[in-house]
């Protein structure tokens, strides 16, 4: 069950993931399903990458896009939900609490909330001939 304090990672045995230009594309290895967080996603995802827990997650959101703290909690909290219900996403017992993760205070961005765009029309091609030999499963692969 996802908490405020819970730490989520990505789900490496089943997905492969890649932000490019701030959006965040995401393959289910296992279904072969593919997906889109586009703007704020993207961000949210680049954070996960990083096992922050959701409460890092939210106060990092805070400071860096011009949004209140329920609404960001809220879509942080439905987002990750998405996400685990998809199989992208798993919950992990311990990750990063440190402050040196949060960027500095400044001017904060426009705030849109989080989207999961799925598609499914490449999922029996992706199971005949599994995509992944430039995108790879770990984390030193995503950077």
């Amino acid at each position: 069950m996802l908490s405020m304090s819970s730490f989520v990672v990505p789900n490496e045995q089943q997905v492969a993931a890649k932000v490019m230009d701030g959006e965040a594309i995401l393959i289910n290895l296992a279904t072969g399903t593919y997906y889109s967080m586009p703007a704020t996603g993207g961000f949210i995802w680049s954070l996960i990458e990083k096992r922050m827990s959701l409460d890092d997650i939210v106060r990092t959101l805070a400071t860096t896009y011009d949004a209140d703290q329920p609404q960001l909690e809220a879509d942080v909290m439905s987002l990750c939900q998405a996400l685990c219900n998809e199989g992208l996403l798993t919950i992990a017992t311990e990750g990063h609490t440190s402050d040196t993760l949060l960027p500095e205070p400044g001017d904060r961005l426009a705030y849109t909330a989080p989207t999961l765009e799925k598609f499914t029309d490449m999922a029996e091609m992706f199971a005949l001939d599994p995509p992944l030999p430039g995108l790879g499963t770990g984390p030193a692969a995503r950077s």
